[in-house]
């Protein structure tokens, strides 16, 4: 095991849209008010905004993507001194791949 291999890389890639549609109000949001604290102790703050209409729908799309350079990484070296493919790579490992996904949420 003293010998070494070729040096392996890869590129990877994520890439996601997504279209809203349907119209539905933003649920309040929980935890402390910090408006109100400060009201009730006499401070003064700006007003906070309201809540913003949020889609009832959402229509995703998604690209993902590895090897984008499509390298060769080489692996399952050949360890028999007699053979012909002597220390050389007898496999390649990760081609280059793309997967395109679409969800629907409601």
């Amino acid at each position: 095991n003293t010998e070494r291999a070729s040096g392996q890389w890869n590129t990877y890639g994520y890439f996601s849209y997504f279209i809203g549609f349907g119209k539905r109000k933003a649920p309040a949001a929980g935890g402390i008010d910090l408006a109100t604290i400060a009201r009730a102790a006499g401070i003064s703050m700006p007003a906070m905004p309201a809540p913003q209409a949020q889609p009832r729908y959402r229509l995703s799309f998604s690209l993902n993507m590895s090897n984008l350079t499509n390298h060769a990484n080489y692996v399952g070296y050949n360890g028999i001194m007699t053979s012909p493919l002597f220390k050389k790579p007898t496999q390649v490992q990760g081609v280059r791949t793309f997967n395109l996904s679409a969800n629907f949420s409601f």
